[in-house]
């Protein structure tokens, strides 16, 4: 059973007949059933021939090889367009040694240029773009990211438990130590009392309960504590899991300010040579996660996106 068929791509490792096709690549155009020999029609110029009468080929840019002289081409070849599944950035492929990749960006929020190796989740998700699917990516991207935005109210009034460093808004007279409509900061909670402190007044301990007032928020959406009770426990068990398996697979964590945050997972590639260097025995796959302008940001609704994002796997349904 031949190794190759029509329309493989090809590098040759060896040749003796021909020594300008060495490390060349190419598409193979028909193999011959009974000789196992290769019609292999080059990208550029080799001195050959068009392969005729038994194939068609470009005049100059054929010759046939064997399969001991033939080797797989890698997936990624420099000039090629991608789009990642992960944010709809589109990149192109600058080099390719068959495992690590280098690319330039043409549209992303990252860095312009980056890298990854050939079997990593990274390489996996992304989706190749040819012809007139490169345009139309570029156009939809673009309108995606500057699409007009609809401006959010500065603050909302949210009915919820106040938190310490909560602002809150009187709704009734509260035994007549406090005027409806006041505006208060909660400075601290015991038992069933909670301590607000309003304008003009020092301090003073009022008994609030259900409806007796609301929290004055920003116009963002801010995660429950389940919400984020749920991510934590998501992350730490994750990573447990990962540990356990004995595998050699760590992950590490950047945050910012922002919110935004970056999972490094670092894992023993399975497939890789015993005598191969670091980059050939560990990958190295990355999610992002960037906090949307219209939520509060949190730590650990971060870390959990830009893990599952890492390692693949499907967003939690809490997350906007």
């Amino acid at each position: 059973m031949s190794k190759f068929k029509k329309g493989d791509r090809v590098i040759v490792k060896k040749c003796y007949d021909n020594a300008l096709v060495v490390g060349k690549t190419g598409t193979v155009i028909g193999v011959d059933g009974n000789t196992g020999i290769y019609a292999v029609e080059f990208d550029n110029y080799v001195g050959g021939h068009n392969a005729k009468p038994a194939y068609d080929g470009r005049n100059g840019h054929c010759w046939f090889l064997t399969e001991k002289e033939l080797k797989p081409a890698s997936k990624f070849e420099a000039g090629q367009i991608y789009r990642t599944r992960e944010d709809g950035s589109i990149i192109k492929i600058t080099s390719s040694t068959g495992y690590y990749v280098t690319y330039e960006t043409i549209r992303s929020k990252r860095n312009e240029v980056g890298s990854f190796l050939s079997t990593s989740l990274f390489a996996k998700r992304l989706e190749p773009l040819v012809g007139p699917q490169i345009g139309e990516a570029i156009k939809e991207y673009d309108a995606d990211r500057y699409e007009k935005k609809v401006d959010k109210p500065e603050h909302i009034e949210v009915k919820r438990k106040a938190k310490v460093g909560d602002t809150v808004k009187i709704l009734k007279n509260c035994g007549g130590m406090v005027t409806p409509g006041k505006i208060g900061r909660i400075t601290g909670v015991c038992s069933d009392f909670e301590t607000v402190e309003i304008e003009g007044h020092g301090g003073f301990t009022v008994q609030f309960s259900d409806g007796d007032y609301v929290v004055i928020a920003s116009g963002k959406h801010v995660y429950s504590d389940y919400e984020i009770a749920s991510a934590k426990a998501f992350v730490l068990n994750t990573i447990r899991d990962l540990a356990e398996k004995g595998t050699g697979t760590y992950v590490f964590f950047g945050t910012n300010k922002d919110g935004n945050c970056t999972a490094l997972v670092t894992g023993k590639n399975s497939k890789a040579k015993v005598y191969g260097n670091y980059a050939e025995l560990y990958q190295l796959d990355t999610g992002e996660s960037k906090c949307s302008p219209n939520d509060v940001p949190n730590t650990w609704i971060g870390k959990a996106v830009a893990l599952c994002r890492a390692l693949g796997r499907p967003i939690p349904d809490y997350v906007r």
